[in-house]
C-alpha cells in the first residue's frame, strides 16, 4: 500500500491518480477465529503446490457505494457483488512466486483487492484480483488527511489487519502499520450506546505510527474518492 505516497510527499498531500489492474492469481478462502484469511492457490496459471503462501484479508462485504462512479474507476467487474482486500503475503519461500511477473509481484507485495459473485447458496465465486497501478490515465485519487479515532484500533487488530511497514518511504515518516478500510465499515465498541463509526463511504487506508499500535496524534486515514479524469478533488 505504500506506493500510494511517493518519496517526494508527505502525508498530507493528495496522491494520483491510480487505477486498478486484473492479475492472474487465484485464491481460497478461509477462517481462523477472529481472522479472516487467504491462501494463494495459483499465480499465472502455476499452481503453487507444496508452497504455502497465506495472507490476511478483510472480511467479505457487499458492494455498496453511493454512487457508480468508483465502479468504473476502480474496475470493479459488473457482476461482482462483494469484495474483500488482501493483505500482502511473505513471498520469501516460494519460487515461483519470486518469479511472478510484474502485476502479480505488485500484488503480492503490496496487496490488493478480491471480487465475488454470491451464488444462491450463499457460496462466493470468485470474479477477479485487482492490484493497484499509477498511471496518469487513472482517475481515482486520495483525499487529504482525517483523523483516525483510536479506540478502533483494536478491533483491525484483533483480526489481524494491521500489517507492518516493510517499505522506506513510510518507515521514514513515521508510519509503521497500515491498514485497509471498507466502503461503509461501521465500528462499535461493546455497551456503547453511539452510532457506530463509519470512517469512510468509499475505500480508505489508516496510517499508524507507534510500534505497538498505541494511540498517537499523527494517526490518520486517507479516503479513495473518483474524480473526473485530470481533476483533483477539493477539500
Amino acid at each position: 500500500m505504500n506506493h500510494l505516497i511517493g518519496p517526494d510527499t508527505d502525508l498530507n498531500t493528495v496522491k494520483g491518480p491510480f487505477d486498478f489492474c486484473p492479475v492472474n492469481i487465484e485464491i481460497r478462502l478461509f477462517q481462523d477465529g477472529q481472522r479472516s484469511l487467504y491462501v494463494i492457490t495459483s499465480i499465472n496459471g502455476q499452481s503453487l503446490g507444496t508452497e504455502h503462501l497465506q495472507g490476511i484479508r478483510s472480511p467479505i462485504v457487499c458492494i455498496n457505494f453511493p454512487d457508480g462512479a468508483i465502479r468504473h474507476a476502480a474496475n470493479i467487474p459488473n457482476n461482482a457483488t462483494h469484495y474483500c482486500w488482501l493483505n500482502s503475503v511473505d513471498i520469501a519461500q516460494s519460487d515461483i512466486a519470486k518469479n511472478a511477473s510484474k502485476n502479480e509481484m505488485a500484488m503480492l507485495l503490496h496487496g490488493g483487492l478480491a471480487y465475488f459473485n454470491q451464488d444462491e447458496s450463499h457460496t462466493y465465486n470468485l470474479i477477479q484480483i485487482n492490484r493497484f497501478r499509477l498511471i496518469e490515465t487513472g482517475c481515482l485519487w486520495l483525499k487529504g488527511r482525517k483523523p483516525w479515532r483510536s479506540e478502533y484500533t483494536q478491533s483491525l487488530r484483533n483480526e489481524g489487519r494491521l500489517a507492518s511497514v516493510q517499505h522506506t518511504h513510510l518507515w521514514d515518516k513515521g508510519v509503521r502499520y497500515v491498514a485497509f478500510l471498507n466502503s461503509g465499515e461501521k465500528f462499535v465498541k461493546a455497551n456503547d450506546p453511539n452510532p457506530p463509526y463509519i470512517a469512510t463511504e468509499y475505500w480508505a487506508f489508516l496510517y499508524l505510527f507507534n510500534d505497538d499500535t498505541s494511540p498517537n496524534p499523527r494517526d490518520c486515514f486517507y479516503e479513495v474518492s473518483p474524480v473526473p479524469f485530470g481533476e483533483q478533488p477539493t477539500e
